[in-house]
């Protein structure tokens, strides 16, 4: 009984498997049969996220089913609390970005292809968090990665997309060659390929006496992890990728590229185990963050805008894994998942708005004062709800470090509450609006803990360099804070305008990058053999 219950999540990638089929056979111009398969397929991986929901909550453990192969190679499907809530995520993001797909691509005489390949690609996605070994998660990690190239090129005429599909297509294969590395020297380690058995056997390792091997995979799965989510310096290719229809942005920024952080959450326990691993994690997280953060506030383009605050959100995501903060981090990337999405199928919108602010006068400039205030009044508002709620802030490093980042944050919601004129009025509306915003933010955490303590490792006292590594971090986003809030208003000032082009620019770090890698012969026309 018991596995034919573990076995209801899979009706998910199967039907969306079917919806692709049904539409690459009825690939023409507005193709009925195509869209209804994508549409009911769609809904019901939905319903079959809920009710694997309602089955895990009603069960005591987590639910594993048979391995579909043989000698540990093969598929079998894990449903814990963290596949569940991913699940979800991804098929309620399936539901919108196909219907959306169905408007958008209206009068396309290849949009059963597109919707073909939409499904598959929400096949590989769904498979990837189903994963319950190695061999199907790289199986499905990689299958992702090429349906999405499918994606990238399905307007192969525009050398925008070629060049964007080219450079993802090195990265990404890259990126599962080092998912492979860490997969082998964990199997020949643990003697399984069972991920569950990895992480039950890593929970009781000694971490002053761990092997070679292990240590080397933590590493391996961390670089993974960083292409998978365009971290720095391979972020390039995905503010090129708006040649794309806006579905696959969606999709892309929302969904895909939150492999990295599912990865090393899922197998944190073996990341925690090294402290290198953590402090690459901070390191290269922290930098992208920091990095992609200043580039962000310098483009005019929306959607390139948001493609680097994707960068940068994934940057975050995987500091808060560094940190330990795992509930956190897979909160952050739900939320920034609905937001993303949201954020690129309105992106016309957001134009119009953009506008109209724009057409109202800049703001004037914030004073130091003004943000030495907004910050101690944020810092006080969070403080509050924190000893309210019950946070405990001062015995979890990783909470009083990232609590001081989010305070960061708010600093800017007091400084542009402030904009038309410091009042009683404007200080009460903001307090409410970041207290409200810091209980949302304290529960949540709470709460992920809560929901997620079984599938994540009990948080260890991090060594002095990592402590070390994260205060360093902290002081650069509150240098980063100051530089998002002074730059608009510095333009006038000669080194500044210097300053803006170079990071406008990026620092020509992804200009290297495709001399480096032979993109360049794209963007000159040149003939490219393709990647598939």
């Amino acid at each position: 009984m018991l596995e034919s219950i573990s076995l209801v999540p899979i009706l998910a990638p199967a039907a969306l498997a079917l919806a692709a089929l049904i539409s690459y056979l009825n690939p023409g111009l507005r193709p009925t049969w195509a869209l209804r398969a994508t549409r009911f397929a769609s809904l019901l991986a939905g319903l079959v996220a809920i009710a694997s929901a309602v089955i895990l909550s009603k069960s005591a453990t987590s639910l594993v089913s048979p391995l579909f192969g043989i000698g540990g190679i093969g598929f079998s499907f894990r449903l814990d609390p963290l596949s569940a809530l991913m699940l979800f995520l991804v098929t309620s993001l399936g539901i919108f970005v196909i219907q959306f797909s169905r408007n958008y691509l209206d009068g396309d005489s290849r949009q059963g292809v597109f919707l073909g390949d939409l499904s598959l690609t929400l096949v590989g996605v769904t498979l990837l968090v189903l994963s319950g070994n190695l061999f199907h998660l790289v199986f499905a990690w990689i299958g992702t990665s090429l349906a999405l190239h499918r994606l990238l090129l399905f307007y192969r005429h525009r050398t925008g997309a070629v060049l964007a599909a080219r450079k993802k297509f090195m990265f990404a294969r890259t990126g599962d060659v080092c998912l492979i590395v860490a997969a082998i020297l964990l199997a020949r380690h643990f003697h399984t390929t069972d991920i569950g058995s990895i992480i039950s056997a890593a929970k009781i390792m000694d971490p002053a006496n761990i092997p070679t091997g292990v240590l080397a995979s933590s590493l391996f799965i961390c670089l993974a992890a960083f292409l998978k989510s365009a971290q720095f310096p391979s972020h390039g290719w995905l503010p090129e990728v708006m040649e794309t229809p806006t579905p696959v942005s969606a999709l892309l920024h929302a969904g895909i590229i939150n492999g990295g952080t599912f990865l090393v959450v899922r197998l944190s326990d073996i990341v925690f185990l090294s402290d290198p691993a953590r402090m690459l994690l901070l390191v290269v997280g922290g930098f992208t963050a920091l990095f992609a953060s200043a580039i962000m506030i310098t483009q005019s383009g929306i959607k390139t805008s948001l493609a680097f605050s994707s960068v940068a959100h994934m940057g975050f995501m995987l500091f808060q894994c560094g940190l330990g903060a795992f509930p956190l981090a897979i909160i952050h990337l739900v939320a920034h998942s609905y937001y993303k999405a949201h954020a690129f199928l309105a992106s016309g919108s957001a134009v119009e708005a953009a506008k109209a602010v724009a057409s109202a006068g800049k703001a004037p400039a914030p004073k130091a004062g003004d943000i030495l205030v907004s910050f101690g009044i944020a810092l006080a508002v969070y403080g509050t709800v924190s000893v309210l709620v019950g946070v405990p802030m001062g015995t979890i490093p990783s909470t009083l470090i990232l609590g001081a980042i989010f305070v960061m944050g708010m600093t800017h919601l007091f400084v542009h509450g402030a904009t038309g004129g410091v009042s009683f009025q404007n200080v009460v509306r903001t307090s409410l609006f970041a207290g409200a915003t810091s209980l949302s933010f304290c529960l949540l955490e709470m709460a992920a803990e809560h929901v997620l303590a079984p599938t994540i490792p009990v948080v260890t006292a991090p060594s002095s360099a990592v402590m070390v590594l994260s205060f360093i971090s902290v002081a650069a986003f509150a240098a980063v804070t100051v530089l998002q809030l002074m730059a608009p208003h510095k333009m006038g000032n000669r080194a500044w305008r210097t300053a803006y082009v170079h990071i406008k620019n990026g620092f020509y770090v992804n200009a290297w990058v495709n001399r480096f890698i032979g993109s360049n012969r794209v963007q000159m026309g040149l003939p490219v053999k393709d990647s598939v």
